[in-house]
C-alpha cells in the first residue's frame, strides 16, 4: 500500500505545480498593460527649492491592479518621490526638491511604474537646478543722463531690484555733485522698490559734464551703486534788462524799458481773492535767469501767510521756495495718513482764537480742513493722502485771520497711519510769511522777511527741494530788527547785507552775513523804509519819507563822498517801491497818490515811472502797476 500511494502523491503534486506554472500572472486575461505620462517633460527647481509634476496612470487589458512607482537618476542633494508611491488610482504627484548645497546644472529623473503580471513602464523628465541668487539688491536709474540748464531742475527714477529674499531698508547717498548744484533723492531710505533723483543746477553752476554716483547701502548686504552722467547748460532765457511788475496784485507782467512788449508772465490761480492774499513783491535772480515772488496764493496750504515762488522769463518751471513743495508738486510723493488733536487753550474773549473756527492744515496733504474748537475744548482731525516727504517732520498749522499757531510735525509714513501732536492753541504768531525777496549775488541763497514787522532777515537755498522750510536767521539782522535787505552786488561785497531798520530807526546799515563788521551808513530825522545796493557797489539808492509822511521820495548816497542827492523831489505824492536798471543808470519807481491803504479806501492810483540816476529824463513807463523788478 505504501508503494501505491507514492506516485498519486508525486501526480498530485505535477499537476499542481503545472497549474502554478500555467497561472503566473494572476486571475488577469492576455494583454494586460500600463502607460505612464508626466503633467511637464522638464521641471526648474532652484537651490533650496522644490518643484512637482503630475504623474498620469493609464490601465488597459483588463489590468485593475496597484501599480508601484519609484524615481530613478536623482544626483546627489535633489530627492525625488511620489506620493502616494502605490497607486489604485489614475494620478500621483512627483515632488522633486534640490538642497541648498546641489550643484547647478541639468539631470534626467526617470518614473518607473511596475505592477504585478505587467511590463514596467517609465517616463522621463528633464530636471534643471538653478543657482539661487545671493540676498542683496542693486540700482539701476532711468534715464541714466541728465541735461540741466542753470537756474533749473530734472528728475530721474531710481530702480532697486532686490533678490534673495532681502527685504530690508536701503540708505541711499549722492556724491560727486558739483559745485552750485543741488541733487536729493525722495525717499532717503527705503523698504520699497524706488526713489526719486532730483537734481537743481544754481545760476553760479559751472556749465559742463558730470558724474553723480548713488550708493545704496543696507544691513547684511552688499553696497551698490548706479550712475547718473550730468551735463549742466548755461541759461537759455534770460530776463536781464527787462523790468517785471505787479498788477492789481493779480498777475506778474514783464515790459521793456522803452514800454514795448508788455505780457503777462504769471496769473494768480485766484482772483477773486487776490485783493487780500496777492502777489506782493519782485526780485530777479543776478543773471535774470529767473524771477522770485512773494505771493499769498497758498496761504491756507503752507506754515507761511506768504511764501517765495520763482519763475523763469518765459512762465516755465514755476516752484514754491520757502515751505516747499507746492501742492501741485505733492503729486508724486507716496501718501500716508495722519490724525492730529486740535486744542483751544484760548481764556478769554479777547483772544484772537476766542471764536473757534480755524483752518488746519498738514504740511504734505492736499488740502485742509475746517473745525470749530470753542475755548476750552478739542477736536481730532484725519488727514489722508498725506504727502510722505521723506526723513522730515511735517508741522500742523491753525489759522484765524492773520494769527497762525503750529505743532513740532510729525514724520509721515506712505501706507500708515501716524499721529501728530497736540496742536494747541495759545500765542499765535501774527503776518508770518516770507516778504521781500532779495538775491545773494552768486544765486546761492535767497533772503527775505519773515514777518510784516521788522524782525530781522532770512535766508534759503533756492532749490525748492522738501525739507529746507524756512532757512536761517541772517546773522545780526534780528539784533537792529531789520525791515529790508539786500546782499552786496559784487563778489567782493557778496557777504554783506544793506538793510534798514524799524520805523523809529530811520538808519542804513551794512553788516557781513555772519554778523560781524555792522556800521550805520546813514541816519535820518525822517523814515527810511528801503535802500538798495548801486550795481557797482559805489552807493545806495534809498527811500526817505518828507515830514509828517506828506511824501516819499528817492535819494542816492554815495561812499567815497558820504554826500546824500536827491533823484526825486515829489510833494503829496509817494514813491512806494522801486529797483535798479542793471547798468546802474537809471531807477524805475512806483508812483502813487498814496502811501498807504486803508479799509474800504479805494485802490490807490499807481504807475511806474523810469528816472535818470541823477534825477533827470523823468518819463512815464506804464499805468496801473507796481512792484517794479529791474
Amino acid at each position: 500500500m505504501r508503494f501505491a500511494i507514492r506516485p498519486l502523491v508525486a501526480l498530485t503534486l505535477a499537476a499542481a505545480l503545472a497549474a502554478c506554472g500555467s497561472d503566473k500572472k494572476g486571475p488577469q486575461e492576455p494583454g494586460g498593460a500600463i502607460s505612464l505620462a508626466l503633467s511637464t517633460s522638464s521641471l526648474s527647481v532652484a537651490q533650496g527649492g522644490s518643484g512637482t509634476a503630475t504623474i498620469s496612470i493609464a490601465r488597459s487589458g483588463g489590468f485593475a491592479g496597484p501599480v508601484a512607482l519609484t524615481v530613478e537618476g536623482a544626483p546627489d542633494g535633489v530627492t525625488a518621490t511620489a506620493e502616494p508611491s502605490s497607486v489604485v488610482g489614475a494620478t500621483a504627484t512627483l515632488t522633486v526638491a534640490a538642497s541648498a548645497a546641489v550643484a547647478p546644472g541639468n539631470y534626467t529623473l526617470t518614473v518607473r511604474g511596475s505592477g504585478v503580471g505587467v511590463t514596467a513602464q517609465t517616463a522621463q523628465l528633464a530636471l534643471a537646478v538653478t543657482a539661487t541668487s545671493a540676498a542683496g539688491f542693486s540700482l539701476a536709474v532711468a534715464p541714466p543722463a541728465l541735461s540741466v540748464e542753470q537756474g533749473a531742475s530734472g528728475t530721474a527714477q531710481l530702480a532697486i531690484t532686490r533678490g534673495g529674499g532681502f527685504s530690508g531698508a536701503v540708505d541711499l547717498t549722492v556724491s560727486g555733485v558739483p559745485a552750485g548744484v543741488t541733487a536729493t533723492l525722495n525717499p532717503t531710505s527705503t523698504t520699497g522698490t524706488a526713489s526719486t533723483l532730483t537734481v537743481a543746477a544754481g545760476a553760479s553752476a559751472a556749465p559742463g559734464a558730470y558724474q553723480l554716483t548713488i550708493t545704496g547701502a543696507a544691513s547684511g548686504v552688499p553696497s551698490q551703486t548706479a550712475t547718473v552722467a550730468l551735463t549742466v547748460t548755461e541759461s537759455s532765457s534770460s530776463g536781464r534788462g527787462t523790468i517785471a511788475y505787479v498788477r492789481d496784485q493779480k498777475e506778474i507782467r514783464l515790459i521793456e524799458p522803452d514800454g514795448s512788449n508788455d505780457r503777462l508772465l504769471w496769473a494768480h490761480p485766484r482772483p477773486d481773492v487776490a485783493e487780500n492774499l496777492g502777489i506782493v513783491d519782485l526780485a530777479w535772480r543776478p543773471d535774470g535767469g529767473e524771477l522770485a515772488f512773494a505771493s499769498q496764493h497758498e496761504a491756507t496750504h503752507s506754515l507761511f501767510e506768504s511764501d517765495l515762488y520763482a519763475i523763469r522769463p518765459n512762465g516755465s518751471g514755476l516752484r514754491r521756495l520757502t515751505n516747499p513743495p507746492a501742492v501741485a508738486d505733492l503729486g508724486g510723493f507716496d501718501k500716508g495718513t495722519v490724525r492730529v488733536t486740535v486744542r483751544n487753550d484760548a481764556s478769554n474773549v479777547g483772544d484772537p482764537n476766542a471764536s473757534g473756527f480755524f483752518i488746519v492744515y498738514v504740511v504734505g496733504a492736499p488740502d485742509p480742513q475746517t473745525v470749530t474748537v470753542g475755548p476750552g475744548s478739542s477736536a481730532t482731525l484725519t488727514f489722508t493722502n498725506v504727502a510722505d516727504l521723506g526723513g522730515m517732520t511735517q508741522p500742523t498749522v491753525a489759522m484765524n485771520g492773520d494769527y497762525r499757531w503750529f505743532n513740532p510735525g510729525v514724520d509721515v509714513r506712505a501706507g500708515a497711519t501716524v499721529d501728530a501732536p497736540t496742536l494747541d492753541i495759545l500765542n499765535g504768531v501774527r503776518s508770518l510769511g516770507a516778504m521781500s525777496p532779495f538775491w545773494r549775488q552768486d544765486a546761492s541763497l535767497i533772503g527775505y522777511r519773515a514777518l510784516s514787522g521788522c524782525a530781522g532777515l532770512w535766508a534759503i537755498a533756492p532749490t525748492g527741494s522738501p525739507g529746507l522750510g524756512i532757512g536761517t536767521m541772517i546773522a545780526g539782522t534780528d539784533e537792529m530788527l531789520a525791515c529790508q535787505g539786500t546782499w552786496g552786488p559784487t563778489p567782493a561785497l557778496a557777504d554783506q547785507v544793506l538793510h534798514t531798520g524799524p520805523f523809529e530807526d530811520n538808519s542804513v546799515y551794512r553788516v557781513h552775513e555772519n554778523g560781524t563788521g555792522r556800521v550805520q551808513l546813514l541816519q535820518s530825522s525822517d523814515w527810511v523804509p528801503g535802500a538798495v545796493w548801486l550795481p557797482d557797489g559805489s552807493g545806495f539808492v534809498f527811500l526817505k519819507a518828507g515830514e509828517f509822511l506828506n511824501s516819499m521820495n528817492l535819494y542816492r548816497f554815495d561812499f567815497a563822498t558820504e554826500q546824500t542827492t536827491p533823484i526825486t523831489t515829489f510833494t503829496n505824492e509817494f514813491v512806494r517801491s522801486f529797483s535798479i536798471a542793471p547798468d546802474g543808470e537809471h531807477v524805475v519807481f512806483e508812483r502813487s497818490d498814496r502811501l498807504f491803504q486803508f479799509a474800504f479806501d479805494p485802490p490807490p492810483q499807481t504807475a511806474l515811472w523810469i528816472v535818470g540816476i541823477d534825477g533827470g529824463g523823468a518819463r512815464l513807463l506804464v499805468e496801473n502797476a507796481e512792484n517794479p523788478a529791474w
